[in-house]
């Protein structure tokens, strides 16, 4: 897997947040960028979703199952990012 600098950048994000579980991490860093501008909540994914635009990535927790990172990797940012994340996080989330 390759990552953008904003990919990478952001699930470092993730990784710095103190807090003693992923479930604890997901909402410290949820509340964060979006208090702070940088990403959206979405619902109906999973317990918790986030969209962070500027690494366009579809965050997902699922509680006691998993942490899922959607991205794509190309080299223009297209209007449908979102709308083919969510789709395949949606498949995802039927086979947990």
């Amino acid at each position: 897997m390759t990552s953008t600098p904003a990919q990478l950048h952001a699930d470092e994000a993730l990784r710095k947040v103190g807090a003693d579980t992923v479930e604890k991490r997901f909402a410290q860093l949820v509340q964060t960028l979006t208090l702070g501008g940088k990403a959206t909540p979405v619902s109906g994914l999973g317990d918790d979703a986030l969209w962070i635009e500027d690494s366009q990535q579809l965050w997902i927790m699922k509680r006691g199952r998993a942490l899922i990172t959607v991205s794509f990797h190309a080299e223009q940012r297209t209007a449908d990012v979102f709308e083919k994340s969510r789709a395949i996080s949606e498949k995802l989330l039927a086979r947990l």
